[in-house]
């Protein structure tokens, strides 16, 4: 009895292992990409849902589903006249937030699903954080359900940081043609009479003193200016279930017909 138990419990290891390598393949990321991380109060943005590093079979997907959550104290209330879908995703937008999104054809590379349009509040204090997220996000095609993890982005109530353009490459030469004018000026001073000796190593001190400050300042003014999604796989906890039951009855055919082989021979 024991040994038909041992054999019994060896096929439906197998079989589970086999099973699992398969359901493990099936992948995908979801991102979410804000216009701008900083915005005024009573200012609108977007962002921008994308799907990327699709390891979901042949078939690619075609449905992807979301519940969609917001800072009520710093964003406006959203519709779903602020979904758009992109490049021919079509969506739907419910009261309870749930997000989703078909498409006639399968993807299978990296693409943008759908863009939200949000609004900040009047009167929120500047340097106050909202966050935006997508979670129990599902991805569909002909055969299975794939999960994704929970994403999200942080905007900041504030006007946008400037940012410092680098010098461009005009105004490098330019810089270099003026140390070098300063240069051929410095050999120029120093062929002087020897009764001006003290006013042509002042003059030669001075324009030292520029060339380095010319050329310190160019260095450091570029020093300053030169400068986040593990997949989560798995199928539906249904399918699951259909998988194991599955294993359980092909291990019992199996094992039954190993034991009427047994009692023919």
């Amino acid at each position: 009895m024991k040994n038909k138990l041992c054999v019994l419990g060896l096929i439906m290891i197998m079989i589970l292992s086999v099973l699992s390598i398969s359901v493990q393949a099936l992948s995908f990321n979801v991102s979410m990409t804000p216009n701008k991380t900083r915005v005024e109060d009573a200012s609108e943005f977007t962002v921008t849902v994308k799907v990327s590093n699709l390891d979901v079979g042949s078939n690619g997907i075609n449905g992807l589903s979301a519940s969609l959550a917001y800072d009520t104290e710093v964003f406006e209330t959203i519709n779903e006249s602020n979904i758009d879908g992109l490049n021919n995703w079509s969506v739907e937008y419910e009261t309870n937030g749930k997000v989703s999104a078909k498409k006639n054809s399968f993807v299978n590379d990296d693409e943008e699903v759908f863009q939200i349009t949000l609004k900040t509040k009047s009167g929120v204090e500047e340097g106050k954080t909202g966050t935006v997220s997508l979670s129990n996000i599902i991805a569909t095609n002909s055969d299975d359900k794939i999960d994704a993890t929970k994403v999200s982005t942080t905007i900041t109530i504030g006007s946008q940081q400037t940012t410092i353009t680098p010098p461009t490459s005009n105004n490098s030469s330019n810089i270099n043609n003026n140390s070098s004018n300063i240069n051929n000026n410095s050999s120029t001073i120093q062929i002087t009479p020897n009764n001006n000796s003290s006013k042509q190593n002042e003059s030669n001190n001075t324009t030292n003193n520029v060339t380095n400050n010319v050329v310190s300042n160019y260095t450091s003014n570029n020093s300053s200016n030169s400068d986040q999604n593990m997949p989560y796989t798995g199928t539906e906890g249904n399918s699951i279930v259909k998988i194991i039951i599955g294993i359980v009855l092909i291990a019992i055919v199996i094992y039954i017909k190993i034991e009427k082989l047994k009692e023919i021979r």
